[in-house]
């Protein structure tokens, strides 16, 4: 049984993720992971690395969304 606290902790995040804000919010990095995936802005093995290590932060923001999404219902399907 999930606890009320954990309950509303993940509720908090289903309410942020219907807004149009958060809409914008994943829209902006998604455009910025477009523009970071572009292969002509790589000159270099350091500028490579760097655009990969932004590109794996821009992923874990994109898929904020679904991870909070799947965790919470696999509490809810623990109950």
């Amino acid at each position: 049984n999930m606890d009320k606290e954990l309950e509303q902790y993940y509720e908090s995040y289903l309410d942020l993720f219907m807004t149009d804000g958060w809409k914008n919010f994943v829209e902006d990095f998604q455009l910025a992971a477009n523009e970071l995936s572009n292969i002509r802005r790589v000159n270099s093995l350091e500028d490579m690395k760097f655009i990969q290590g932004k590109l794996e932060v821009i992923d874990n923001i994109l898929n904020f969304e679904t991870n909070i999404k799947n965790t919470f219902e696999s509490y809810q399907d623990d109950t």
